[in-house]
């Protein structure tokens, strides 16, 4: 690297260790007086998250192609170590405090589905009202629609996952949750299945009028998890969690670009080429970025070029991001507030929120120059990959599986195992504790599920229960439990 490139990081190294958060000003729902001498809040954190059932489900999970076609594809889980390696190393270049930004990191997909986001997508149509629901009746009310993966993290992180018999969940701090809902947006798009005011997912049916639609429009509610929301401090807000949002972004155009190469379904040329007409012009295309891109080209053997390639996205995508945040940073925050130390970033936390939250989010991104280039690079990768016949009929097939597990559930309850059965009571009956119910009790419970279904309340508990059962399956989980309810040879996609 030439001299210039020294000065510049010799000038930027811990150039935001005044905005690092402090664990010692954390604080949990729980109070805990359990703590360790060699563990702070945060790494405690760490640790309860990657101990957790659900982090480790993660590795059967689907990040870009379904896991099970092939070794050496991501999944959830790989892609996940990936994001923390990224978040970390820019946390601990700035000065920011890299535990938080680790258990951020680490949390911040245990909430996802089977079969990546089309999983995701189908739970939230499903628990909006828009297919399935309705063929037994059941009409959600206000605070119960809903489902999309970084809010189901708090789901899981405050209620699924179990560490002690007198509350629900596993008591992680505020500041971990907050970064981990607020890694991607907390809503959904538009629903795009809805054309002249009629669902386009009823192709199998006659036209029906959309449920959700307002002024041409249907906006597919979230509600449910605003009971989770709400105990969230506002001031749980960190730059750390804007780290790991981004890295979140790096990781995945790296993910898209290694594996489509990988499926032989994306050619290198493809991308050096579109990634040289992005970038060229810009400030970001350097004398090194053109010598590496060289170097990819001349390379053909994909043992070799793998790596040269990763090391090549990585590092461009994490310096000019780099580069990005302190500019914003120095001007934004510690100039204009005068922060010296964490105490002075302390006593303006909640003014620097107040002021700028809704410029910290643009802050916290690569500059508009970059963003408009990677914006290009998104777009060719979304169209060789993400649309792709290979990725579409692994969608079209998740999907399927996800619809058809949530009618065989719903319609026969019994169909579902032990804990989840105990669940669906706890939560109609004191759903802020835990409950212990022996082979006997749970029986029993059973042989009830057929009076208690009349109850709309408990029909309600019913159908989240199914949801979160559904979200927390593996691919290969969810595959065999449909080959339990239907057969293999039921499967339209094979």
């Amino acid at each position: 690297m030439d001299t210039e490139n020294h000065k510049w990081e010799s000038e930027l190294i811990n150039v935001a260790k005044p905005l690092q958060a402090i664990d010692s000003k954390a604080k949990r729902k729980i109070y805990d007086d359990s703590s360790h001498y060699y563990r702070n809040n945060f790494q405690r954190d760490r640790d309860r998250i990657l101990y957790s059932t659900a982090f480790r489900r993660l590795s059967g999970k689907t990040q870009v192609f379904n896991v099970g076609i092939g070794d050496h594809y991501r999944n959830r889980l790989t892609h996940t170590l990936e994001v923390t390696q990224i978040a970390t190393t820019i946390s601990k270049f700035l000065g920011l405090n890299v535990e938080l930004t680790e258990a951020i990191a680490l949390g911040h997909d245990i909430g996802h589905t089977p079969f990546g986001h089309v999983g995701e997508r189908a739970l939230n149509h499903i628990m909006n009202n828009c297919e399935i629901l309705d063929k037994f009746g059941v009409k959600l009310r206000k605070g119960q629609k809903g489902f999309k993966h970084n809010l189901q993290a708090l789901r899981v992180l405050c209620n699924i996952e179990k560490k002690s018999r007198d509350y629900n969940g596993i008591d992680i701090t505020y500041n971990t949750l907050w970064g981990i809902i607020n890694h991607t947006s907390k809503e959904f798009k538009e629903c795009e299945k809805i054309k002249d005011g009629y669902c386009l997912m009823r192709r199998d049916s006659q036209r029906v009028k959309c449920i959700n639609e307002n002024d041409g429009l249907a906006l597919l509610n979230l509600d449910f998890y605003d009971q989770y929301i709400k105990e969230i401090p506002a001031d749980s807000w960190s730059f750390e969690a804007y780290i790991v949002k981004n890295a979140d972004e790096i990781a995945q155009r790296h993910n898209d670009i290694d594996d489509g190469i990988i499926a032989d379904i994306f050619e290198l040329e493809s991308f050096t080429d579109e990634f040289e007409k992005a970038f060229q012009g810009t400030s970001c295309y350097q004398s090194d970025v053109k010598r590496d891109l060289e170097n990819l080209k001349v390379e053909k053997d994909n043992e070799y070029l793998l790596p040269l390639l990763s090391r090549f996205i990585i590092t461009f995508y994490v310096t000019n991001y780099i580069k990005s945040v302190e500019e914003n940073l120095k001007e934004n925050i510690i100039n204009k507030y005068s922060i010296k130390n964490s105490n002075d970033f302390y006593e303006n936390k909640n003014r620097i929120w107040e002021d700028n939250k809704n410029n910290l989010n643009d802050w916290m991104q690569f500059n508009n120059e970059f963003r408009k280039s990677d914006e290009k690079v998104k777009e060719l990768l979304k169209k060789r990959i993400t649309n792709s016949q290979e990725a579409q009929l692994m969608d079209g097939k998740g999907t399927f599986i996800v619809r058809k597990l949530f009618e065989a559930y719903l319609n026969t309850p019994n169909q579902l195992p032990d804990d989840v059965i105990t669940k669906i009571f706890t939560d109609y009956e004191r759903p802020e504790k835990t409950t212990y119910r022996s082979k006997y009790d749970i029986g029993g419970l059973r042989g009830e599920l057929d009076t208690k279904i009349k109850d709309n309340t408990f029909l309600l508990h019913l159908c989240r229960n199914i949801c979160d059962y559904i979200a927390g399956m593996t691919d290969s989980y969810a595959l065999k439990q449909y080959e339990k309810l239907y057969g293999y040879n039921t499967l339209p996609i094979k």
